[in-house]
């Protein structure tokens, strides 16, 4: 089932990171509303928007805020552009599956009852092992043992809430979300 996501994407100083997502994402022909949220500084701002134009088969909105803006205060902002029955939040530097939103968004699709839906979190860093080599290696943060399964079990609503927010360790804004909610 494929379904209209909008996909917003806060911004701050990192425009290499910003063309890498948008190759990312164009490399898999997605058909996502866009909707890029910078705050960086008038150097950068200039790079992000000629990155931005690159990609025509996107379908992307750049929006530009003061490099002092409260990070909350850009997303809220952004909000107000995301126009599909779905929306999610993957900063320039970091990368969400379009499969996983896909099935993030299948899974609100059968559950009605749900607004929000992510799946795992995965840490990737460098580490230099004994001989000096760098290794690129990767973890589940401890985290997500916490929320593996178990808040989808509970039967409703509000204790799935109150569940969430007395273990609140991860970002509930990196998830595929109803936009109307």
């Amino acid at each position: 089932m494929k379904h209209e996501i909008s996909l917003i994407i806060p911004t701050y100083n990192n425009p290499h990171q910003l063309q890498r997502l948008l190759n990312y994402y164009n490399s898999f022909k997605i058909d996502y509303s866009i909707i890029i949220v910078d705050s960086s500084v008038e150097q950068n701002k200039l790079i992000n928007k000629k990155t931005a134009s690159a990609y025509p088969d996107l379908s992307i909105h750049y929006r530009t805020y003061h490099p002092d803006i409260h990070l909350l205060n850009k997303l809220t902002d952004a909000l107000n552009y995301a126009n599909r029955p779905y929306c999610v939040f993957c900063a320039s530097d970091d990368f969400i599956t379009p499969n996983g939103i896909q099935q993030s968004a299948d899974f609100l699709e059968k559950n009605q009852d749900f607004n929000v839906a992510r799946g795992y979190h995965i840490n990737f860093y460098i580490k230099t092992n004994r001989k000096g080599k760098r290794q690129l290696h990767w973890k589940t943060p401890p985290s997500m043992n916490l929320f593996t399964n178990s808040s989808i079990h509970l039967k409703d609503p509000v204790s799935r809430l109150t569940f969430h927010l007395s273990n609140y360790l991860i970002a509930t804004f990196y998830a595929v979300h109803r936009t109307n909610f």
